[in-house]
Protein backbone atom coordinates (compact mmCIF):
# COMPACT_ATOMS: atom_id res chain seq x y z
CA UNK A 1 0.00 0.00 0.00
CA UNK A 2 1.16 3.64 -0.53
CA UNK A 3 1.16 6.72 0.55
CA UNK A 4 -1.46 8.08 -1.08
CA UNK A 5 -3.40 4.68 -0.65
CA UNK A 6 -2.91 5.13 2.98
CA UNK A 7 -4.07 8.59 3.39
CA UNK A 8 -7.63 7.87 1.82
CA UNK A 9 -7.96 4.86 4.01
CA UNK A 10 -7.31 7.11 7.12
CA UNK A 11 -9.06 9.67 5.58
CA UNK A 12 -12.47 7.68 4.89
CA UNK A 13 -11.98 5.84 8.41
CA UNK A 14 -11.35 8.37 10.41
CA UNK A 15 -12.93 9.59 13.70
CA UNK A 16 -11.63 11.49 16.07
CA UNK A 17 -11.54 10.07 20.38
CA UNK A 18 -9.73 11.32 23.46
CA UNK A 19 -6.92 9.82 24.52
CA UNK A 20 -7.08 8.13 27.77
CA UNK A 21 -6.61 10.99 30.52
CA UNK A 22 -7.67 13.91 28.24
CA UNK A 23 -9.39 16.62 29.28
CA UNK A 24 -12.35 16.17 27.08
CA UNK A 25 -15.09 13.65 26.10
CA UNK A 26 -14.92 11.79 22.33
CA UNK A 27 -17.81 13.81 21.30
CA UNK A 28 -15.51 16.67 22.33
CA UNK A 29 -12.71 15.09 20.18
CA UNK A 30 -14.10 15.03 17.43
CA UNK A 31 -15.39 19.16 17.42
CA UNK A 32 -11.26 19.33 18.75
CA UNK A 33 -10.08 17.23 15.36
CA UNK A 34 -12.56 19.41 13.37
CA UNK A 35 -11.31 22.47 14.18
CA UNK A 36 -7.84 21.73 13.43
CA UNK A 37 -8.60 20.14 10.13
CA UNK A 38 -10.12 23.22 9.29
CA UNK A 39 -7.25 25.23 10.51
CA UNK A 40 -4.26 23.24 8.47
CA UNK A 41 -7.08 23.56 5.57
CA UNK A 42 -6.86 26.99 5.60
CA UNK A 43 -3.17 27.07 5.55
CA UNK A 44 -2.60 27.85 9.36
CA UNK A 45 0.24 26.00 10.99
CA UNK A 46 -1.37 23.85 14.07
CA UNK A 47 0.98 25.30 16.42
CA UNK A 48 0.14 25.41 20.33
CA UNK A 49 0.25 29.86 19.54
CA UNK A 50 -2.27 29.06 16.50
CA UNK A 51 -4.95 26.92 18.70
CA UNK A 52 -4.66 29.42 21.62
CA UNK A 53 -5.93 32.16 19.20
CA UNK A 54 -8.63 29.93 18.26
CA UNK A 55 -9.75 29.15 21.42
CA UNK A 56 -9.46 32.87 22.49
CA UNK A 57 -13.37 33.51 21.90
CA UNK A 58 -15.70 32.80 24.48
CA UNK A 59 -17.76 31.26 22.34
CA UNK A 60 -15.12 28.97 20.23
CA UNK A 61 -16.11 25.21 21.50
CA UNK A 62 -12.21 24.81 22.95
CA UNK A 63 -12.69 28.12 24.82
CA UNK A 64 -13.59 25.86 28.04
CA UNK A 65 -10.43 23.65 27.81
CA UNK A 66 -8.16 26.73 28.90
CA UNK A 67 -7.50 28.41 31.96
CA UNK A 68 -8.06 32.08 31.08
CA UNK A 69 -7.07 33.13 34.49
CA UNK A 70 -3.95 34.46 34.45
CA UNK A 71 -2.78 33.73 38.21
CA UNK A 72 -4.49 30.46 38.07
CA UNK A 73 -2.95 29.63 34.61
CA UNK A 74 0.68 30.31 36.01
CA UNK A 75 0.21 28.24 39.12
CA UNK A 76 -0.90 25.61 36.03
CA UNK A 77 2.26 26.60 34.15
CA UNK A 78 4.71 26.17 37.04
CA UNK A 79 3.35 23.10 37.38
CA UNK A 80 4.29 21.67 33.75
CA UNK A 81 7.16 23.26 34.19
CA UNK A 82 8.08 20.93 37.36
CA UNK A 83 6.87 17.96 35.70
CA UNK A 84 9.14 18.63 32.48
CA UNK A 85 12.34 19.17 34.86
CA UNK A 86 11.30 16.08 36.93
CA UNK A 87 11.12 14.35 33.40
CA UNK A 88 13.68 15.19 31.88
CA UNK A 89 16.27 14.26 34.68
CA UNK A 90 18.35 11.07 33.92
CA UNK A 91 20.58 8.65 35.21
CA UNK A 92 23.63 7.10 34.10
CA UNK A 93 24.60 3.48 35.31
CA UNK A 94 28.09 2.66 34.77
CA UNK A 95 28.31 -1.14 34.39
CA UNK A 96 31.22 -2.91 34.68
CA UNK A 97 31.28 -4.44 31.12
CA UNK A 98 29.87 -2.57 28.02
CA UNK A 99 28.24 0.47 27.48
CA UNK A 100 26.86 2.85 30.57
CA UNK A 101 23.08 2.76 30.80
CA UNK A 102 21.09 5.60 30.13
CA UNK A 103 17.32 6.22 31.65
CA UNK A 104 15.14 8.20 33.24
CA UNK A 105 15.53 8.88 37.11
CA UNK A 106 12.01 8.96 37.96
CA UNK A 107 9.08 7.19 36.64
CA UNK A 108 5.08 7.98 36.69
CA UNK A 109 3.36 5.63 38.74
CA UNK A 110 -0.07 5.82 40.78
CA UNK A 111 0.56 5.01 44.86
CA UNK A 112 -1.71 5.28 47.67
CA UNK A 113 -1.21 9.04 49.12
CA UNK A 114 -0.90 8.44 52.54
CA UNK A 115 -2.30 11.99 53.85
CA UNK A 116 -5.50 11.48 51.21
CA UNK A 117 -5.84 7.99 50.91
CA UNK A 118 -6.67 7.86 47.16
CA UNK A 119 -4.39 6.78 44.32
CA UNK A 120 -2.61 9.87 42.99
CA UNK A 121 0.32 9.77 40.05
CA UNK A 122 3.80 10.67 41.65
CA UNK A 123 7.39 10.43 39.96
CA UNK A 124 9.18 7.36 41.76
CA UNK A 125 12.85 6.96 42.02
CA UNK A 126 13.46 4.19 39.62
CA UNK A 127 15.09 1.83 42.02
CA UNK A 128 12.15 2.12 44.20
CA UNK A 129 9.89 1.26 41.50
CA UNK A 130 12.12 -1.73 40.22
CA UNK A 131 12.36 -2.76 44.34
CA UNK A 132 8.37 -2.46 44.72
CA UNK A 133 6.10 -5.61 43.22
CA UNK A 134 3.71 -3.58 42.80
CA UNK A 135 4.82 -0.45 41.58
CA UNK A 136 7.37 -2.74 38.94
CA UNK A 137 3.77 -4.75 38.05
CA UNK A 138 2.47 -0.73 36.90
CA UNK A 139 5.50 -0.33 34.96
CA UNK A 140 4.90 -4.14 32.96
CA UNK A 141 1.84 -2.89 32.38
CA UNK A 142 2.63 0.61 31.25
CA UNK A 143 5.37 -0.84 28.79
CA UNK A 144 2.75 -3.43 27.44
CA UNK A 145 0.40 -0.38 26.98
CA UNK A 146 2.73 1.26 24.99
CA UNK A 147 4.37 -1.55 23.11
CA UNK A 148 0.45 -2.02 21.53
CA UNK A 149 -0.12 1.24 20.89
CA UNK A 150 3.41 1.72 19.33
CA UNK A 151 2.51 -1.37 17.31
CA UNK A 152 -0.80 -0.33 16.54
CA UNK A 153 0.22 2.81 14.72
CA UNK A 154 2.38 1.62 12.38
CA UNK A 155 0.24 -1.30 11.73
CA UNK A 156 -2.32 1.35 10.88
CA UNK A 157 0.44 3.36 8.81
CA UNK A 158 0.50 0.07 6.68
CA UNK A 159 4.64 -0.03 8.03
CA UNK A 160 4.91 -4.06 6.40
CA UNK A 161 8.60 -3.51 7.61
CA UNK A 162 7.88 -4.40 11.12
CA UNK A 163 5.52 -6.96 10.53
CA UNK A 164 7.38 -9.59 12.44
CA UNK A 165 7.74 -6.84 15.20
CA UNK A 166 3.72 -6.74 15.46
CA UNK A 167 3.80 -10.40 16.08
CA UNK A 168 5.73 -10.14 18.85
CA UNK A 169 3.41 -7.72 20.61
CA UNK A 170 0.63 -9.42 19.82
CA UNK A 171 1.95 -12.53 21.43
CA UNK A 172 3.34 -10.75 24.56
CA UNK A 173 0.54 -8.87 25.09
CA UNK A 174 -2.07 -11.06 25.29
Amino acid sequence: MNAAEIRKRLERNQRYVAAPGAPYSDVEAQVIGAELDRLEDNGVPVTPDNVVLLATPDDHPMHNLFTWDNEQAADNWRKSEARGIISHLLIITEPEEGDPVVMKARLSVTTKSVEHHAAAPEYVSVCRVLNSPPLRAQLVDQARQELKSWARKYEALGVTELSPVYVAVDNWVK
